[in-house]
């Protein structure tokens, strides 16, 4: 199901890290789309119609195909190398506000994320996890100019069970032209609609994580490199327009 994730995956702190040295993020290179991403040795290709995203074909066998309801995504399906069907996950919205995902492994439903936004710029995600004992996981998100810096996760007395904090950076990220993107990302791992996570630093009673992220940019100020290091080792994923 990790492959589910992965274009949402690759891969949010108090206040936002303003970078002088961002650059002209207008329409100028609004049709700059990401058509290939390498981590580990495997290569994923994305098919497009016009900006919206169709497919995504890994070098491993598994492909992601969406579905698009207007200008929304709205299903992601994942195959595996054998084109047996592996899972999906559903989105609903009210207007443009993801409110609802539907997570199914097969055709199992695995989990159910419930979505509020508050307001004060806040939003309380509900995850409701069928594993037979119907486990429940409450989190808040706090957003700055639409990106998510700060991540709470309660445990069942309402108590802080641990804090995500992130750090951007003023370049465009890798997906900011694809349609509907904006809408889904950021809901479980914190991609800003507009830019890129430089930092991610998770704090608990017993853990003090961190993960630092640095780019090389094309002349557009688009991401083709990213290297990740966290206490276990680097890792490095490029990116192709």
């Amino acid at each position: 199901m990790k492959k589910i994730f992965l274009f949402i995956l690759i891969t949010s702190m108090l206040f936002l890290s303003s970078c002088s040295n961002s650059i002209d993020t207008s329409e100028s290179n609004s049709f700059i789309l990401l058509r290939k991403e390498v981590w580990s040795g495997i290569s994923y290709d994305y098919t497009y119609q016009g900006s919206k995203l169709v497919k995504i074909v890994g070098s491993d066998g598994y492909n992601s195909n969406f579905t698009y309801t207007g200008d929304l995504i709205t299903k992601v399906e994942s195959v595996d190398p054998q084109n047996s069907f592996v899972g999906h996950e559903e989105y609903y919205y009210s207007g443009n506000n993801l409110i609802q995902i539907k997570e199914y492994y097969g055709t199992v439903l695995n989990r159910k994320i419930d979505m509020i936004y508050n307001n004060d710029n806040t939003r309380t995600r509900t995850h409701i996890y069928y594993n037979g004992i119907n486990t429940t996981t409450v989190y808040k998100d706090f957003y700055i100019n639409e990106e998510c810096v700060k991540t709470q996760r309660f445990n069942t007395n309402g108590t802080v069970a641990s804090t995500i904090n992130f750090i951007y950076d003023g370049y465009n990220c890798k997906s900011k032209n694809i349609t509907g993107y904006k809408y889904i990302a950021g809901w479980e791992n914190y991609d800003s609609p507009f830019h890129n996570i430089l930092k991610k630093t998770e704090t608990s009673l017993n853990m003090n994580t961190v993960q630092n992220f640095s780019y090389e940019y094309n002349s557009d100020g688009y991401p083709i490199k990213v290297t990740t290091t966290t206490s276990s080792g680097v890792d490095v994923g490029q990116y192709y327009y």
